[in-house]
């Protein structure tokens, strides 16, 4: 059994105790380079790196087998003469489950494996062995150190060399680097070397990473071989220390900056020049503009008399730090062993009176959790799907990310990427025990407070730390997720105040209120439960900071579950984030649809058990980075600012905390026919202008949106940064706006039409025109019927014990109507009961007014005042899916032409970002395809619509309809060819404070 060494009564991956062997400290990546402009090349981002010591081992295809336990591994795998002809090949990095080996587990919080800590499954514990055989150049070879660093491994893993043991490691989610100098020394160039390395599923770690999440091992980051000189830096830490005087709101900085270091320290500034660069020269990823900077963000004097500029995500400007390690050569020119570099920013984060702070300047956190994913590769990331994500989330408002709920990859998070293109970060300890105490009931089961985990617990704050200390985009540390809250963690907090005091302790477990954190950060807290003023004012927490009793900024670290079609609410959100100065916004739950493979697969879908179905599925973006119409609701509202009509004038509401926005161009769009008017656009941050506004005999500005003036590393000029559509004056009157609950129809094609109606099922039919055998032709091909139910979503299913709107609904009957019918007039009047059940009923009034230019104007009266049950349990609501009616247009109808807001699917509680405006869209394109069947495709405040043959229309690629067409898997074939039409007089908001409560 290999992995299991002599004399040992427990193995190591049973062992807490056991933190790793010949690991090395947690330190400052290094890679050791040869000359100067190598490493300030470096730590400017460009790749492949020149002349450095690293040499990658991964980056393609071992030799791997998978075992079902460690009992079963051949005892002499490790030998560079073992055959390995029969082994498959797999890609380095990846988990080994997305290459067709094993079965991936989806859980939320219930352990993969049965809950007996610190022991694993004996027979069933997937270990997968892999081979590598590499060739070393003689300037590769000792003299001089070597190490082999694994970026990850899952869950525990041990590394031969040659034959033999170099060591083994746990904590998946951070560099796990051995001495192999020793291993190595006399080797000959060209001989070939056998690297072998086992990797066990499960170990005594698990019970340490109950993450919500898909549990998938093997070694899903990078490996290296680094070569230095026996001589060389071993680790150095940064600090910029900065001193803040604030005299009433403005903020003058006086900072000194120091480099403590193992050698001497030289900052060299970035090179000046524009976004672009000069033609064929490379792209210089710290080069930024800073005509967007506020006259408060500078500091000091730099080199060559440049004044400093201070890194935050709006201006994130950064130096390069370059460590030169000589040997004093006694009087003659000292010779140069080796350098090292880095990203420097000048930045501080502090929790000071009830406010979290940044460079002195308050700050507003718009974030969201990050879990590492991709739909084919599992965690294994390239830098390509980092950029990408990076590039989705600024052009879409975002200012931070809490690394839910590990350490990232090196490069994303040490945060290179991050620092370069402007995200805050929270960094986070890979510690969740959340399958100890599911209920939170009983915090002393958790691992935080037993002494056998204590050590396993810290290490893994010092591996953090020692990593990502020097990483400018980290504001804040946090000392993991639903992990409770014992000693352990005020041991983890005070290592990291010890070691830097330039960032704060977020902890939410334990309640949000523990000494262990610096900020308090509720998990899911209502709007109401944050505003001093609501009804909850006694209890609300900006209440505690008026009264005296909280002195800790107030920041959300998980809010607005975006589970399927979800994220409403968030407006209310954002109206209370902005009313109170010690609340510091907040991380949305969560970045991306956590899926498998094409078909985008959830727990349950590989046979996998326990499995947690679709909760998986809570992005803002699908597994393929396609985004949800939610993610425009969130750009707008918590965009880079607000504008309000104010008599003639704009009044505008900068947003930003740091930078003004010269870097931004305001167009206003006039209400007929008009073009965008630029004006230039120059507010302070927090600040407010007023700007005129352009009048011109069409009327006045309807719409607003700011721009990019030019390129950034994140967006081409003309991005959108925001766009927000005005209230008209009250003299300003939209004469196409529908009036109540009346639904003209418009009969197209001539000849003669009739309407009827069942009083059996209470359904009206339409024909108009002739056929060629001279009978009706239909213009509905489904009948137009009331309709009060629609399919659930995700948060509609939300609630245990009935609680549910969906579990009510059922309950109700609301998808199981009977109809009883009458006929009064002369088929003028219609009229109806719906029975829902013996004692449920609704009330159904229709008139038809039918006139010669082939208009059919029906007005409904529907009352349902008894369609839901009188009383209801304590803290429930009665609530309606929908009230309405639905109809089905023939299969040539399938084009959608609309007044109303789009392009894009929103409801009455997520529709900032949807603009009123005319558009057309093939109805098929209208469906949204969320990961779980439900609701979709609705657009809210429609004045008009107009389905017609497919040529009808064509939009420009907007790509949206008014109508949803059930999801396919509940449809037959024949009924897939119809248009379906829901037009509802009001639909229920999407709801989204959480998924599990009934919460809309």
């Amino acid at each position: 059994m290999k992995g299991a060494r002599p004399g040992l009564t427990v193995p190591d991956w049973e062992s807490p105790a056991t933190l790793g062997i010949n690991k090395r400290a947690s330190h400052a990546p290094l890679r050791s380079f040869r000359d100067i402009k190598s490493a300030s090349l470096a730590a400017r981002g460009v790749a492949p790196l020149p002349g450095t010591g690293i040499r990658t081992l991964s980056g393609c295809e071992w030799s791997f087998q998978l075992f079902r336990n460690p009992g079963e591994v051949p005892e002499d795998f490790v030998q560079p003469g073992f055959a390995a002809e029969g082994w498959h090949k797999i890609a380095v990095p990846l988990n080994w489950e997305c290459a067709g080996f094993g079965t991936p587990i989806y859980t939320n919080f219930t352990y993969p494996i049965p809950l007996d800590p610190p022991f694993v499954p004996a027979l069933d514990n997937p270990t997968g062995c892999y081979r590598h055989t590499f060739v070393l150049t003689p300037e590769e070879l000792p003299p001089g150190y070597r190490c082999v660093r694994f970026e990850g491994g899952d869950s525990c893993f041990y590394v031969w060399l040659d034959g033999q043991l170099v060591g083994m490691a746990k904590d998946s989610r951070t560099t796990a680097e051995f001495d192999v100098t020793r291993l190595l020394a006399g080797r000959a160039p060209g001989q070939a070397h056998t690297l072998a390395v086992q990797v066990l599923r499960w170990s005594d770690a698990t019970y340490l990473e109950d993450q919500d999440m898909w549990r998938l091992a093997g070694l899903h980051r990078p490996v290296h071989l680094l070569a230095k000189p026996p001589t060389h830096i071993t680790d150095f830490t940064v600090r910029t220390p900065l001193a803040f005087d604030l005299p009433g709101a403005a903020a003058a900085a006086a900072a000194a900056a120091a480099a403590a270091a193992a050698a001497a320290a030289a900052a060299e500034p970035a090179a000046a020049g524009g976004a672009e660069g000069g033609a064929g020269a490379p792209p210089d990823p710290l080069a930024h503009d800073c005509s967007n900077s506020s006259g408060g963000s500078s500091c000091g004097s730099g080199s060559g008399g440049m004044g400093l500029r201070l890194w935050s995500a709006e201006d994130p400007h950064l130096y390069v730090l370059v460590l030169e390690l000589r040997r004093d050569a006694g009087g003659t020119e000292a010779e140069v062993l080796e350098y090292e570099s880095c990203q420097l920013g000048f930045r501080h984060t502090e929790s000071r009176g009830a406010v979290l702070r940044h460079n002195g300047r308050p700050v507003m956190l718009r974030g969201v959790n990050r879990h590492e994913w991709d739909h084919r590769r599992g965690k294994a990331l390239s830098e390509e799907h980092m950029v990408r994500d990076i590039l989705l989330m600024k052009q879409h408002s975002f200012n931070a990310v809490r690394c839910a709920h590990y350490p990232n990859h090196v490069r994303w998070w040490v945060y290179e990427l991050c620092a370069h293109y402007g995200l805050y970060l929270i960094d986070e300890v890979n510690l969740e025990t959340h399958g100890f105490d599911p209920m939170f009931t009983d915090n002393m089961s958790n691992p935080a407070n037993s002494p056998a985990w204590a050590a396993a617990i810290l290490d893994r704050a010092v591996n953090m730390y020692g990593r990502d200390k020097n990483a400018p985009a980290v504001i804040m540390w946090s000392l993991g997720n639903e992990a409770g809250y014992g000693p352990a963690h005020l041991a983890m907090a005070g290592y990291l105040r010890a070691k830097d005091g330039s960032r704060p302790i977020h902890y939410e477990g334990g309640g949000s209120r523990t000494a262990a954190t610096d900020v308090v950060p509720p998990m899911y807290a209502r709007p109401h439960q944050l505003q001093a003023g609501s009804a909850c004012a006694s209890w609300a927490l900006t209440a505690l900071v008026d009264a005296g009793e909280e002195s800790r900024p107030i920041m959300l670290c998980e809010y607005a579950h975006s589970m399927g079609n979800s994220t409403g609410n968030l407006s209310e959100y954002w109206a209370a984030l902005e009313a109170h100065p010690s609340l510091a916004g907040g991380f949305i739950w969560d970045w991306a649809d956590q899926c498998l493979v094409e078909y985008w697969a959830y727990g349950g879908d590989f046979g996998d058990a326990p499995n947690d179905g679709q909760f998986c599925a809570n992005g803002l973006v699908f597994p393929d980075r396609s985004p949800h119409p939610a993610l425009f609701e969130v750009r707008q509202v918590k965009g880079w600012g607000a504008v309000v009509l104010s008599g003639g004038s704009l009044l505008i509401q900068s947003k930003y905390d740091m930078c003004r926005t010269r870097h931004l161009a305001l167009q206003a769009r006039l209400l007929v026919n008009g073009r965008p008017v630029p004006q230039p656009l120059d507010v302070a941050p927090r600040s407010r202008a007023e700007l005129d506004l352009p009048l011109t005999p069409a009327g006045l500005a309807a719409a607003v949106r700011a721009v990019l003036r030019r390129r950034t590393v994140w967006a081409e000029a003309g991005h959108v940064a925001a766009h927000t559509q005005l209230e008209l004056p009250p003299q300003v009157t939209a004469t196409d706006a529908t009036a109540g609950a009346r639904l003209s129809l418009l009969v197209i094609g001539g000849g003669s039409g009739c309407i009827e109606h069942s009083s059996s099922t209470g359904s009206s039919g339409s024909s108009g025109g002739t056929g060629s055998s001279g009978g009706a032709v239909p213009l509905l091909a489904a009948p137009l019927e009331p309709c009060f139910f629609r399919a659930a979503t995700d948060n509609d299913r939300g609630g245990s014990g009935g609680s549910s709107y969906a579990g009510r609904w059922v309950a109700a009957g609301l998808d199981r109507l009977r109809v009883a019918g009458e006929r009064g007039g002369v088929g003028v009047w219609l009229s109806c009961t719906v029975w829902i059940t013996a004692c449920l009923i609704i009330r159904i009034t229709a008139q038809y007014d039918i006139e010669s230019n082939g208009w059919i104007q029906i007005s409904w009266i529907m009352d349902t005042t008894g369609a839901l049950p009188a009383r209801l349990p304590p803290g429930l609501t009665p609530s309606l899916p929908r009230v309405g009616v639905r109809l089905a247009a023939p299969p040539g109808l399938r084009q959608a032409v609309w007044l109303g807001r789009g392009p894009h699917e929103c409801y009455a509680d997520r529709k900032a970002g949807a603009h009123v405006g005319l558009y057309g869209a093939a109805t098929a394109a209208m469906r949204v395809p969320y990961v779980f069947p439900q609701e979709s495709g609705g657009r809210a405040d429609v004045r008009w619509l107009a389905v017609l043959p497919e040529p009808a229309w064509r939009a420009g690629g907007a790509a949206a309809a008014v109508a949803a067409p059930p999801h396919p898997a509940d449809v037959d074939a024949a009924s897939r060819r119809l248009t379906h039409v829901h037009i509802d007089h009001v639909h229920m908001g999407v709801g989204g404070d959480d998924s599990w409560s009934p919460t809309v």
